[in-house]
């Protein structure tokens, strides 16, 4: 699998791969998506994390991945152009910012049917409304952690949100006229660069 070639480390056997697209800024919180990271792997030791993209905030989120000791846990292997091929393989999109607008790969991962644990910012609270993913607190890895451990814990559950979350793009676009275009244009195999499309 594409996504387990990026860890330096193998695998352990049964391990669950959560994903997450990200300009390495402030405002995207992936210093609180590790800690977040710290608190899930103490429970599933098997969880495993990429984080796509790259920034200002790279050497310090590589310097508090060694010191919470997620080297074998987390990869950063930067920005890349085959993400939405990533996307279908992951079990979990987390989205931890603090700050957004319409967050595209929310859309993406809805379209693929991957799970989503994303923070109440921007629209997520509205795409995901009806128990189509998790909401959670932004600045909050706590909650994160708790709402990760609990969508990875509860497979079936994850799978009927993933359900719903399609449904619900596919329904709530088409209220507004936007739905063929934009759905057929959010497909994992027509999408392009995410890592890069990332608000």
């Amino acid at each position: 699998q594409v996504l387990s070639a990026l860890f330096t480390s193998p695998l352990p056997a049964q391990a669950r791969l959560l994903l997450s697209i990200a300009h390495f800024y402030p405002t995207k919180d992936l210093i609180g998506y590790l800690h977040a990271l710290a608190r899930v792997a103490r429970g599933l030791p098997s969880v495993r994390a990429v984080v796509l993209g790259d920034g200002e905030q790279r050497e310090q989120l590589e310097a508090l991945r060694a010191r919470l000791g997620l080297q074998d846990i987390v990869a950063l292997p930067g920005a890349r152009s085959d993400a939405a091929t990533l996307l279908s393989g992951a079990d979990l999109f987390v989205l931890s910012s603090a700050k957004e607008g319409m967050p595209w790969t929310v859309l993406e991962a809805m379209a693929a049917n991957t799970p989503i644990v994303a923070t109440d910012v921007g629209s997520n609270a509205w795409v995901l409304r009806g128990h189509a993913g998790w909401v959670v607190p932004p600045r909050d890895p706590d909650a994160l952690a708790a709402a990760i451990s609990d969508a990875l814990c509860h497979t079936e559950d994850a799978r009927l949100r993933s359900k719903r979350a399609r449904t619900a793009l596919e329904t709530r676009f088409a209220e507004q006229d936007m739905w063929e275009s934009t759905f057929h244009a959010l497909e994992p195999r027509n999408a392009v660069d995410l890592a890069v499309q990332t608000t």
